[in-house]
């Protein structure tokens, strides 16, 4: 729970903003939205991927994870977020993720299937 919550304070504290900047939508709205994505990213990336694999792994899972999120919910929702925004987005959350990633690998190994 505690690598969850830091995960969504870091998104809350970087993604939010960026999105306020970029489109048009509330800030309440936002946040559910990001609050939303860092529950879908602790599950896959940290819980699943990180597990069973590596740090590189987790950090391309939740990459992809936005690419593929952050392109969607725009579009079902009529947000106008152009793919070079949602392609900036990735990068942020990408380098969100490998800085957090870091810091997991020094504070505590996964338990990984292959050892």
């Amino acid at each position: 729970m505690k690598r969850w919550i830091g995960k969504l304070l870091l998104y809350l504290i970087v993604i939010v903003p960026f999105l306020l900047w970029l489109t048009d939508k509330n800030f309440l709205t936002l946040l559910i939205t990001v609050g939303i994505f860092s529950i879908f990213s602790y599950v896959l990336s940290d819980r699943i991927m990180w597990e069973l694999s590596s740090d590189s792994a987790a950090t391309w899972t939740d990459v992809f994870l936005a690419f593929i999120y952050f392109w969607l919910i725009p579009a079902q929702l009529g947000w106008p977020l152009p793919m070079l925004h949602v392609l900036g987005l990735v990068v942020i959350v990408g380098l969100i993720e490998y800085g957090y990633h870091r810091v997991l690998e020094k504070e505590e190994q996964p338990i990984h299937k292959n050892e």
